[in-house]
């Protein structure tokens, strides 16, 4: 399973799906998952958006590619505007308190918040911050994000 987040516009994520986010303002978030990211939404915004409405968030797909991915997740605007906000000195502090006090050294927390910080900054009015979740074509023992009433696959 792989992770990556991306800027892209309604209209762009169809071909974002269908082709790839090469071309797209994106980032890997190497060793994240969606139940840790929400855990990382709920710091940033300070506990308005709590951890388990953040993974409900992010456990339903705006779109997907097919029935096997890859699916595609909104990053809620108050994460996004938080992190848009945010200074170095913000985003190192929450990568620390995400990390947590028994993290080792090496742990990507840092780089992933940078990078999500990084993106949101650089979001135009037009452009949502994605996720994109992908797993390769032989994982099937994966298991598929609950599908929304927002889901839908797109051509």
């Amino acid at each position: 399973m792989k992770l990556h987040a991306f800027l892209a516009t309604a209209a762009e994520l169809p071909r974002a799906l269908r082709d790839g986010i090469d071309g797209f303002a994106g980032a890997l978030l190497s060793g994240a998952d969606p139940a840790n990211l929400s855990s990382l939404f709920e710091l940033v915004t300070r506990g308005a958006l709590p951890t388990d409405e953040a993974l409900a968030d992010i456990d339903q797909p705006v779109a997907a590619g097919g029935p096997d991915g890859p699916w595609a997740y909104a990053v809620p605007a108050p994460v996004t505007a938080a992190l848009a906000a945010a200074s170095g000195f913000e985003l190192d502090g929450w990568a620390r308190e995400w990390a947590g006090p028994e993290s080792s050294p090496g742990n990507p927390s840092s780089e992933i918040v940078r990078a999500l910080g990084a993106l949101a900054a650089k979001a135009t009015p037009d452009q949502t911050l994605y996720i994109l979740l992908d797993a390769p074509a032989g994982a099937k023992d994966l298991p598929p994000p609950r599908a929304g009433a927002g889901a839908k696959d797109l051509p």
